[in-house]
């Protein structure tokens, strides 16, 4: 069964953009077929989003964004993580096999993937990330501000 699909937040508008950083090494994390093969260790994505909320809630969140100029599967992201360091949300945006995505990812207090959500900008519907073979970090090690971007997928 694939990562449970909830609402995260609220949609950006498809023209905002991210300010610029330098680009990093190519990824290697796991697909969205070997995420949805495993399913994710992190209970309920509800208590995830309820986590997050209430660390946003009370200003527990620090953030950072990233650019990649030239890598079209993830052209940049935002980071958000708790005052332990650990990564709660990472949200992308990128083009993927003619879509404009956003893709947003909840990890859960115990740093697993809880939940992922896959926008098409253009269309503002929800894709599938297991139909478009998007590569999904199933641990939110994989999700930090400095990982490797995701150009490809």
């Amino acid at each position: 069964e694939p990562p449970p699909q909830v609402a995260l937040a609220a949609p950006r508008s498809r023209s905002a953009g991210a300010p610029a950083a330098a680009a990093a090494p190519a990824p290697a994390p796991q697909s969205a077929a070997k995420v949805a093969e495993a399913g994710p260790r992190s209970g309920h994505p509800e208590a995830a989003l309820a986590r997050y909320a209430s660390l946003r809630a009370a200003g527990s969140l620090s953030g950072e964004v990233r650019t990649f100029p030239g890598c079209e599967g993830e052209s940049w992201r935002k980071v958000e993580r708790d005052a332990q360091g650990r990564t709660v949300k990472y949200v992308r945006e990128g083009h993927v096999a003619g879509h404009h995505l956003r893709v947003e990812h909840l990890f859960g207090a115990d740093g697993a993937l809880a939940a992922v959500r896959v926008i098409d900008l253009e269309r503002g519907v929800p894709v599938d990330a297991g139909a478009l073979g998007l590569t999904i970090p199933r641990d939110a090690t994989e999700a930090a501000a400095d990982a490797p971007p995701r150009c490809e997928r």
